[in-house]
């Protein structure tokens, strides 16, 4: 997986799973994210969710890619979306 993501050996790896909502957070994560990542060459956040399917949570999930967008070391914070493991 670090390999796919272009991810270094060495990283520490920090993950979220779960729905890219206000109940979760997101936004704040990708504050932190923002903030740790500048003090930080050796750290990556892994963000696996997708928006929730209402119009509430499609806006929030807009505004998630808009900050997502203005991170400053954006290699740093992957966003994969919503992923499905194996039937």
């Amino acid at each position: 997986v670090r390999q796919s993501l272009g991810i270094p050996a060495d990283a520490l790896v920090v993950g979220f799973v779960g729905r890219i909502a206000k109940d979760k957070n997101a936004l704040d994560l990708l504050r932190i994210a923002d903030s740790v990542t500048r003090c930080r060459n050796d750290i990556r956040f892994v963000i696996s969710g997708g928006a929730q399917d209402t119009e509430e949570g499609e806006e929030y999930g807009a505004e998630f890619q808009r900050m997502l967008s203005e991170v400053r070391h954006r290699e740093r914070v992957i966003h994969v979306g919503e992923t499905l493991g194996p039937a």
